[in-house]
């Protein structure tokens, strides 16, 4: 069965297939009309008419939406003259359906709608041919009431395998074009009930009638009441195709002070699914405002849309609001779901700011869950790794986390989840090797040449850092690895996109901040070696972008550290010689150290380790020690650190 289920995944995942064969199938229960059916879904799909692929998102942004006051009753739906046996059914669909009128099509829709729910046949169904080619000689004479009735018997019929199955895709493709015309005609109550249906057909993606209602509407922005503009948005989470223009956010903060928690939940998941910043701070502070105040009953769906877009959206004037919303949280910890926690572990990364209680609580919760594969996504791993790895924090809990989900990546049960979602185990392997735990057979998996290839592209401008980085670790710290590895021309290619420009004074490019400050530091190690021929500024490591600062001494004296032409970009560099001290100065800017401290971030910790078992001696220069610093003082800063 598991061979048929995976005819329908897309090429690019099927080196991910390769890798993790197993017996597993996905199946998914749903209802429908009172029904319940079972489905074995292939592993991916891109066709948006199934209806047991539905977003809970949508499912619950709709239920937003269905809970505003409404000021038209949607058309009430009724079935007369029903068809209960096989011998009317097939006498009732082969007639000559070409002479009669748009209502009487209609009406056969309705007659046989029940029969059709009880025997689950669907529109594909050769019988609905005759019907089907009479509704389209007869689209354009379909009155509102006739539209109303065929859309509900369509959500009502069984579903079919895809939006472009056959008959399926001539009725809702004809539909759409006849909402079009009619749409300048409808006010815009009824524009609401039809769109609605689109939605409950889950075909608002691909509605061209829905582009034009949004289009419509953002025009007439100024003038739409908030229930309206909720509609707006929750259109926009549908059919993603259009941008979330500043006439939509800028009328949306004249309303955002009485928006609820649910409906600020709607306009913080369209800002994260369109990509798009809260790039006015009243309404960032409003989120965090009304979060804090309903903390203890917010839904957990609120929480973790808030709390994503607020991180999308972070601001530095934001941190001390952040870090008190976040003291407010730590107590809804246990109610909330895994994943809204993992968003909440999240919220300080962007700006650097860590909040040990929160990140203490999440760890201790999907800890308990962590073997419930349901309760516990390999995504919500992947989120709790990069929170705990960059603030280089070790939760207080009863097992060690790391080591947990180091078993727990490599079960087997996990595997499947990889062939959804194949790029998550390349950043778990990274987050891993940030604390030194490698996975041999895995790592093999994704550092194999067909896996990449079919993943991310032939070209080495698309190499993800994690799987470039593992592939560097293993030279220095996977001895006994014997798996796939890089290409080393490819790996030196690679290496050129990866890596960033050492700063010089007569550089084409506009010196940043950052540059000035290694600036800075090359010249004061220059002062202590006695002349830049005594230093060289090079990628030791190439997994990581900066540039480090290479001294050597000879007993007490500085010498020029020579040997490193042999290297190429991409290489991992080792000291040329052993009878030598060589030094790495790591000069570690401000984003570089948890915010308005001087801890190093997780990666500069990792950096330090790999320095240390190649043979250098790291030296690392903090950002806001050495800058207040006057020239001399920056000098012995240095010496002062090589000394200790």
């Amino acid at each position: 069965m598991l061979v048929s289920c995976l005819k329908n995944v897309s090429n690019k995942f099927k080196p991910v297939l390769k890798l993790y064969s197993q017996t597993h199938v996905l199946r998914t229960r749903y209802k429908q009309n009172n029904r319940t059916f079972t489905q074995i879904a292939s592993l991916h799909t891109s066709s948006p008419s199934l209806a047991i692929y539905r977003d809970t998102e949508n499912v619950y942004a709709y239920n937003i939406i269905q809970s505003l006051p409404t000021t038209k009753n949607v058309p009430v739906f009724s079935i007369t003259n029903s068809i209960d046996n096989l011998y009317d059914f097939d006498n009732r669909l082969n007639q000559n359906w070409r002479t009669k009128t748009a209502s009487e099509i209609v009406d056969c829709f309705k007659s046989v709608l029940n029969y059709c729910t009880e025997h689950d046949i669907n529109l594909a169904d050769p019988r609905f041919d005759k019907l089907v080619d009479g509704l389209m000689d007869n689209i354009q004479h379909l009155t509102d009431s006739n539209l109303c009735d065929l859309f509900h018997c369509l959500i009502r019929l069984p579903v079919c395998d895809s939006y472009a199955a056959r008959n399926y895709h001539d009725v809702w493709s004809a539909l759409d074009d006849v909402c079009c015309w009619k749409l300048n005609n409808w006010p815009l109550e009824t524009t609401f009930v039809f769109a609605d249906y689109w939605y409950r057909l889950n075909l608002g993606k691909l509605s061209d009638f829905l582009y034009n209602v949004i289009d419509r509407m953002s025009r007439r922005v100024a003038s739409l009441s908030k229930d309206e503009l909720m509609r707006l948005y929750f259109f926009l989470k549908i059919h993603k195709r259009h941008k979330l223009t500043f006439e939509i956010r800028h009328a949306t903060l004249d309303y955002v002070g009485d928006l609820s928690v649910d409906e600020i939940a709607l306009v913080s998941m369209v800002h994260v699914k369109l990509d798009t910043k809260l790039k006015l701070d009243l309404m960032a502070t409003t989120f965090v405002a009304k979060l804090k105040e309903e903390a203890r009953t917010v839904p957990e769906y609120c929480v973790r849309n808030i709390v994503q877009v607020l991180r999308y959206s972070s601001s530095v004037l934001l941190v001390d609001q952040l870090m008190d919303l976040l003291d407010h949280l730590v107590s809804e910890v246990d109610r909330l779901s895994n994943t809204a926690c993992t968003h909440i572990a999240l919220l300080g990364t962007t700006l650097q700011f860590f909040h040990e209680e929160s990140l203490q609580r999440v760890a201790e919760k999907v800890l308990r869950d962590l073997s419930n594969t349901e309760a516990v996504r390999v995504k919500d791993i992947e989120r709790l790794l990069l929170a705990l790895t960059m603030f280089h924090y070790t939760p207080k809990t009863e097992r060690d986390i790391f080591q947990a989900i180091l078993e727990e990546v490599d079960r087997p049960e996990r595997r499947l989840e990889f062939m959804k979602f194949p790029r998550s185990l390349a950043c778990v392997l990274n987050f891993l090797s940030i604390k030194k735990m490698y996975l041999h057979e895995l790592m093999s998996k994704i550092l194999d040449r067909e896996y990449i290839l079919e993943l991310y592209g032939k070209s080495p401008k698309k190499l993800p850092r994690e799987i470039f980085s593992l592939d560097v670790c293993i030279d220095v710290e996977c001895p006994d690895y014997v798996g796939n590895r890089l290409d080393p021309t490819y790996r030196r290619k690679a290496a050129k996109w990866l890596v960033e420009y050492t700063p010089t004074l007569d550089q084409f490019k506009k010196l940043t901040a950052a540059d000035r400050f290694v600036l800075d530091v090359t010249d004061a190690v220059a002062k202590m070696v006695n002349g830049n021929h005594n230093l060289h500024a090079d990628h030791i490591l190439p997994n990581f972008a900066k540039s480090d600062i290479i001294i050597c001494r000879d007993g007490d004296r500085f010498v020029t550290p020579s040997g490193f032409d042999a290297y190429q970009l991409g290489d991992l560099m080792r000291p040329p010689s052993k009878d030598l001290t060589w030094y790495a100065i790591v000069p570690v800017n401000w984003n570089a150290c948890i915010r308005d401290t001087n801890k190093p971030l997780g990666l500069i910790h990792m950096k330090t380790r790999l320095l240390k078992s190649l043979g250098y001696e790291p030296i690392l220069v903090i950002w806001n020690e050495f800058m207040p610093l006057k020239a001399q003082e920056k000098v012995s800063y240095i010496e002062d650190k090589i000394c200790k």
